[in-house]
């Protein structure tokens, strides 16, 4: 009886290596929620957006697309946006289950649009004007 001194087929030793390189290059596991792997985008203008949270949630915030940031559990946070017709959307992040929100809104030159965060029956994230 002969043993050959390499007993794997090539074709399998390629596709060893094709799954390690595939599982090398995966992102992580998701650790809950809406989290984005990366620093929020800043964004400035004349306007100005505030975002109450009374949850015990913390909540992703975009801005026409954008990740500009995180409002905290229990906690009001305000940033500068520019003038003009933009999205807003929140998204819970500490919860990968609920829907994400958004709507349109008017910023005015000054002012400070006030958006208050509740959540529907099912436990999505809503937005209210306030």
């Amino acid at each position: 009886m002969k043993i050959p001194l390499f007993p794997f087929r090539p074709l399998t030793i390629l596709g060893m290596l094709a799954l390690l390189v595939t599982l090398a290059f995966t992102p992580a596991c998701d650790d809950g929620g809406d989290n984005p792997r990366h620093d929020p985008v800043e964004i400035t203008g004349d306007a100005a957006l505030t975002i109450e949270n009374p949850w015990e949630d913390r909540f992703t915030v975009y801005f026409d697309g954008m990740f500009i940031g995180r409002v905290q559990a229990n906690s009001t946070k305000t940033w500068s946006v520019p003038v003009g017709n933009h999205t807003v959307l929140i998204d819970n992040g500490d919860r990968d289950w609920t829907e994400q929100y958004s709507g349109s809104y008017r910023f005015v030159p000054g002012f400070a649009l006030i958006l208050g965060i509740d959540v529907d029956l099912n436990g999505d994230p809503v937005l209210y004007v306030l």
